[in-house]
């Protein structure tokens, strides 16, 4: 018996490949795309701003309203183009991906907590303050949040804590409804 082994470098990398596409192996290719397509927007999320071409706010104003690749004129520096400033449309919708998925995630994660906690807190103590709780669930529901939303935004001022506090407080209710 041969101490060496007989698995080459060849085998061991096809093996992997094997072992990442076998979850795949028996979905319809529609699902495979959709994962794929999850995965990148995750992955941008996650290291935007380690693969930023450039800053999200540098203007080059001599490469003002540049095409993006396939049109003439373009360059392959800015691959999407240049917006009206010279900044960098690519540079840009990553920023601008990276804080809309965590908008999204955060401001679900505050109202799935808010909205678990008084339903537990209305299921366990009951009488009055399930009454209470009902009434702000019924309160919430029946308001119109987009506009409470920019009544809020004006009084308090364009801030990003405050609109991620708002998409936390939209949708509370659902959650506290589920858990009484």
């Amino acid at each position: 018996m041969s101490l060496v082994s007989h698995t080459t470098p060849k085998t061991v990398a096809g093996r992997f490949v094997q072992g990442l596409a076998a979850p795949f192996a028996n979905m319809p290719w529609s699902v495979t795309v959709a994962v794929l397509v999850l995965v990148t927007v995750a992955l941008v999320t996650v290291f935007a701003r380690m693969i930023l071409p450039f800053e999200f706010d540098q203007m080059d104003l001599r490469a003002r309203l540049a095409p993006p690749v396939p049109m003439d004129g373009s360059s392959l520096i800015h691959p999407l183009g240049t917006d009206k400033l010279g900044r960098d449309v690519l540079s840009r919708l990553l920023i601008a991906t990276q804080t809309s998925i965590l908008l999204a995630l955060l401001g679900t994660l505050i109202g799935a907590v808010l909205g678990t906690v008084l339903g537990f807190v209305s299921a366990h103590f009951g009488k009055w303050v399930d009454e209470v709780i009902s009434t702000l669930v019924d309160f919430q529901a029946a308001m119109p949040w987009f506009i409470i939303a920019l009544a809020v935004l004006a009084f308090m001022g364009n801030s990003m804590t405050v609109f991620l506090l708002l998409m936390g407080l939209y949708g509370w209710e659902r959650y506290a409804r589920v858990t009484r």
